[in-house]
């Protein structure tokens, strides 16, 4: 994320028109006023890119390494659900809403064959 937002930073510093800074050169303004009220408020959309974009490649390195790496967090959830085929789960995942919840069924006895379940059944 450091260096996303350091070259958009950049950028948009570098992007200051010309004429601005000589006009508040030849207004009398010291370096530092000339930093503080043209060159940062024509860099703040940049500055602003580059937040969004770190967030974003942050928050895919971590989805990413928890999916190799972990055992239970949002990258195991869109794992899952993407292997049962249940493409709402993986969008509110991806979206980062609400943690949509694993259906599962109370253990089912392997030792009877009717089909009968050793808990109540229930969704959770």
């Amino acid at each position: 994320m450091y260096f996303i937002l350091l070259y958009n930073t950049l950028a948009g510093a570098q992007s200051v028109d010309p004429d601005h800074l000589q006009l508040a050169r030849s207004l009398g303004l010291p370096r530092r006023q000339v930093f503080l009220r043209v060159v940062i408020p024509t860099a703040i959309p940049s500055i602003f890119v580059g937040l969004r974009l770190g967030l974003v490649y942050t928050l895919l390195g971590v989805v990413t390494a928890e999916l190799i790496a972990g055992g239970k967090g949002l990258g195991s959830l869109i794992s899952y659900y993407s292997n049962t085929f249940n493409a709402d789960g993986v969008s509110r995942c991806a979206a980062g809403s609400d943690r949509p919840r694993r259906r599962t069924v109370d253990d089912h006895d392997p030792a009877s064959n009717d089909g009968s379940r050793a808990g109540t059944g229930r969704i959770r």
